[in-house]
């Protein structure tokens, strides 16, 4: 009886053993990203050639004033119809871009001026930015890009990040310039894309996906294709990006745009809200500027910036000499390049 009684423990010893193996590794599956963020932490925090914070010059802030001022595109603000609003075939036939049920219903939205960066954020500026703020590096749990492909770096590469990353980046870039800098909204987004609220299918320079001629592969040098009417580059293509916005679905209501944007602080990770990414390219019958995509923000994914001011970026009251401004690119790409032993178009730079 006491043998009977001790086989009957054992057996529930075993079972009690598996409940909490498997409880704690489907906690550590769920939280693996959570995990990880920490072991890099911890990393960073002892590890003795993790590099020190540098913090921006007086020099490098003119350059990146200069720099910005350049890339920034002036939208004037109106009002129109966001969402997927179709269009007529040549037989007289309605159609919609998307088959997406969250791209309708189709509603009115007024927005003021706004300034948007022509560029994608390259790999070399956000590298800067978490030399200047973090001492992490973008192997360091941030981007891997190409090389999750195993293929070359490629220099001027939009920065593949988090959500977090990218709206700490334009919040961090707006107190260095004295500027009310953000991420683009998604009502802005789609706004410029569609070259100030038009009926375009694609942010190119004809409206059409044209393989090798205005559009190419993915993470590519930035501004390698033409751009859209306004001047913005690989709003269709190269990567998708971020937009400032949590997803929700629209409402059939009209509605200024103007929501709240914290410029004084910086997002938490903690913030796990589902985020917005626009223009990505899969095939060419799905149209970049109506389509969005849910994306945890723990994701990868390119973004750009843009400037919450109905004026455009004031100009820099002093400009560099090209020699100086180009020593502090080429400062700034090597930083940014120089532990990566494929990069290809190094020269090329925007």
């Amino acid at each position: 009886m006491a043998s009977f009684q001790k086989g009957r423990w054992t057996r529930w010893w075993i079972v009690v053993y598996y409940i909490v193996f498997i409880t704690l590794f489907l906690h550590l599956s769920l939280t693996g990203e959570y995990l990880k963020r920490f072991l890099v932490k911890q990393k960073n925090a002892i590890w003795p050639d993790t590099p020190a914070l540098v913090p921006l010059s007086q020099t490098e802030r003119d350059y990146l004033y200069q720099r910005t001022y350049d890339q920034m595109i002036f939208i004037e603000g109106g009002t129109f119809d966001m969402g997927d609003v179709g269009y007529t075939t040549y037989s007289g036939e309605f159609r919609r871009f998307t088959n997406d049920k969250d791209t309708l219903p189709v509603h009115q939205v007024t927005l003021a001026n706004y300034s948007l960066q022509k560029y994608e954020v390259t790999i070399t500026e956000v590298t800067r930015f978490l030399k200047a703020t973090s001492g992490r590096r973008l192997e360091d749990g941030v981007s891997i890009g190409n090389e999750a492909f195993d293929l070359p770096l490629i220099a001027n590469a939009p920065a593949a990040v988090e959500w977090h990353i990218a709206n700490n980046y334009c919040i961090w870039l707006g107190e260095k310039l004295g500027q009310p800098i953000a991420l683009v909204t998604e009502a802005q987004w789609e706004y410029a894309a569609r070259n100030r609220g038009k009926v375009v299918a694609h942010a190119t320079d004809n409206g059409e996906l044209d393989w090798g001629k205005n559009i190419g592969g993915t993470q590519q040098q930035v501004g390698r294709w033409p751009p859209n009417p306004l001047g913005l580059y690989d709003m269709s293509g190269n990567l998708g990006e971020w937009v400032y916005d949590a997803y929700a679905l629209y409402k059939n209501t009209p509605r200024n745009d103007s929501k709240t944007i914290d410029f004084q602080g910086s997002s938490s990770s903690i913030d796990n809200r589902v985020r917005i990414v626009r223009g990505i390219v899969f095939e060419k019958r799905i149209s970049t500027n109506f389509r969005r995509y849910q994306h945890s923000p723990l994701n990868l994914t390119a973004f750009r910036c843009a400037l919450h001011s109905p004026s455009p970026m004031s100009e820099p009251t002093k400009r560099l000499d090209s020699e100086t401004y180009q020593a502090i690119s080429r400062q700034w790409y090597e930083a940014a390049y120089h532990h990566h032993d494929r990069v290809e178009d190094m020269d090329k730079t925007p």
